[in-house]
């Protein structure tokens, strides 16, 4: 995982920018990569997996090619993550709403195949029926080589992870994508007395180093508003901790709480 700054923007903006549309959706492969890297974060900093949502937003403008594929893979992740991720998808353009997933959700119907907007509902849904347009998938399907081994016998049907939600944006809702995607974060419950959040240091080209600063805003008891942040200058932040003075004996030193050093204390060298 990276951190959001100007640079690493930059360099996804670019990327995306030199793709190139083929003729296949391979849905499977993004889900592995996606769940292979919420472990590999894991494993390596176990604490920034603390108090916090997972969350995987999914984008796709066409019908799958390795349906089945994607369900064993977001069930084998899952596992990896002990069922932790919400899954949310979006269906981008009109062709979607012509499109089969190419999944048959009911092994007595072979020929029958579940309508590709129903599939990403399905995957938002995790077999916790709470998503509307979502189907289950369970063990009795998998003996028929469907799809993979699935789940464990004693937690079939149960939920896969939790449930998260599915978003079908029209080809004329364009204007509208930045806003629909946005709003995933008000899927969460919030804290009606929040603690600000403190992003870690990042270069900014007017301020220099900075980090971000920022609050949730609830308009209401129940409704949330959007996110207040500033940026604050380290040097600031440096110098108040330098002059920081509430007593002969007392002072004040800064520790980046992510891997422990010590970032400024009278003491260092």
């Amino acid at each position: 995982l990276g951190e959001a700054n100007p640079t690493n923007i930059g360099i996804m903006r670019d990327f995306i920018n030199q793709r190139v549309p083929e003729t296949i959706t391979i849905y499977a492969e993004g889900f592995r990569k996606a769940f292979d890297m919420f472990k590999e974060a894991k494993d390596r900093k176990p604490e920034q997996f603390e108090d916090c949502y997972n969350i995987i937003i999914f984008l796709t403008d066409g019908q799958p090619t390795d349906t089945y594929f994607s369900l064993d893979d977001i069930t084998k992740g899952q596992d990896l993550m002990d069922r932790s991720v919400h899954i949310f998808t979006y269906g981008l353009g009109a062709n979607l709403q012509i499109a089969s997933s190419g999944w048959a959700n009911d092994p007595n119907n072979p020929w029958v195949k579940l309508p590709a907007l129903d599939f990403l509902a399905t995957i938002a849904d995790q077999n916790n029926m709470q998503v509307p347009g979502a189907v289950e998938w369970t063990n009795t399907y998998c003996i028929g080589g469907n799809y993979g081994s699935c789940f464990s016998a004693n937690r079939d049907p149960q939920g896969v992870g939790p449930w998260g939600r599915t978003e079908y944006i029209d080809d004329s809702e364009g204007d509208k994508l930045k806003t629909i995607m946005g709003s995933y974060y008000d899927f969460f419950p919030f804290s009606s007395d929040p603690e600000p959040t403190y992003s870690v240091p990042t270069n900014d080209e007017h301020l220099g180093l900075v980090i971000t600063a920022a609050l949730p805003t609830i308009e209401t008891p129940d409704v949330f508003f959007g996110v207040t942040g500033v940026d604050i200058s380290m040097d600031v932040v440096f110098h108040e901790v330098a002059n920081f003075n509430i007593g002969k004996y007392s002072y004040a030193f800064l520790v980046d709480r992510e891997d422990g050093r010590v970032l400024i204390h009278r003491n260092l060298p």
